[in-house]
């Protein structure tokens, strides 16, 4: 931080007159003028004079007795952040000047901030002034595109490929595997988000809970595909029960229906349509396999879960709706 401090002072004028020079110019390691005990109250650490002499470029003098230091500052200081609505989010921070011990009155101040960073953007610098202490506020918009792009996008993306591995054959290979895959990719973007989120359990980002959901999402898939595919290697001799007989029914209903009914169908396909349900009866009343079973929870399952992910991700982008901007 750079600053810059003038007050009066009667002892220090002369008549110009008198002496060529209305100005004179003071170097630190000439500085033995009385200045005033300028501090940061809520630095972290040890209390911050901005008047040491360290952090001095120097003392201007004027005739009329004015005397202008200034120099730079670096310091630490506490600000409380909100990281509800991470990465969209805008913070405030605020740090107290005030005088101790002495007595320091404050008449004006000008805070100002360059505005250009990678990471913020909107920059706002205003303060409050009262006769012991100034206080600066800085208020900025966090950049939201980075995390779009590497963070957000991807994790909707995985989440809807997490369903589709109801699509996949249950005799393939790769059913397991695809899932397990699908929830060690959630685990390299939870990653990123740690890296980039300061640790609060009080202000938790919406995007933690919606990377948290994915996770759980994705844990209950793996499961759900496990027992179907327990199920695909049941004994054939293992009766099946009325309840998997009904859902392979209502499934078969389902995509006949879906087959018959809509689109632009002529009559002999209707007829087709409706000997393949009676051949259909027939061979749940006497051949419906475990196979077939597992088929039927898929074809359910699939587009179960993928209304859960549709609604699941428009309630994410729902609860966005209350970010606020910078001036709002």
């Amino acid at each position: 931080m750079l600053f810059l401090f003038y007050w009066y002072d009667e002892t220090l004028s002369w008549n110009t007159s008198e002496y060529s020079n209305n100005q004179i110019f003071m170097k630190k390691k000439d500085f033995s003028l009385w200045n005033p005990t300028i501090l940061l109250r809520n630095a972290i650490g040890q209390k911050s004079y901005l008047g040491n002499l360290t952090n001095l470029y120097g003392v201007a003098l004027y005739s009329f007795g004015s005397v202008d230091m200034f120099g730079h500052h670096r310091f630490k200081s506490h600000c409380e952040i909100d990281m509800t609505y991470f990465p969209f989010d805008a913070q405030e921070c605020s740090f107290e000047i005030t005088s101790w011990p002495s007595e320091i009155q404050f008449l004006y101040s000008f805070c100002t901030m360059e505005n250009s960073n990678s990471k913020w953007t909107d920059s706002e610098v205003s303060y409050t002034l009262s006769n012991t202490s100034l206080i600066c506020t800085i208020r900025a918009n966090r950049k939201p595109t980075f995390l779009i792009i590497n963070l957000i996008v991807p994790t909707v993306l995985i989440g809807f490929l997490n369903v589709f591995v109801f699509i996949v054959p249950s005799n393939a290979g790769e059913k397991l595997q695809y899932s397990v895959s699908i929830l060690l990719s959630f685990n390299v973007y939870r990653g990123i988000l740690v890296d980039n989120v300061p640790a609060n359990s009080e202000n938790m980002s919406f995007l933690s809970y919606y990377i948290t959901y994915q996770y759980v999402f994705g844990v209950v898939v793996i499961t759900v595909t496990a027992v179907l595919l327990r199920t695909v290697h049941s004994n054939e001799s293992k009766t099946i029960p009325r309840s998997c007989l009904f859902v392979v029914k209502i499934v078969d209903f389902m995509t006949c229906k879906r087959r018959c009914l809509f689109g632009k169908v002529r009559v002999r396909d209707n007829e087709a349509c409706g000997a393949e349900n009676n051949i259909g009866q027939s061979v749940r009343r006497n051949e419906v396999t475990w196979k077939a079973v597992c088929a039927a929870f898929d074809f359910l399952l699939f587009w179960l879960f993928l209304l859960i992910q549709v609604f699941g991700n428009i309630g994410f982008f729902l609860s966005l709706k209350g970010v606020k901007v910078l001036g709002n």
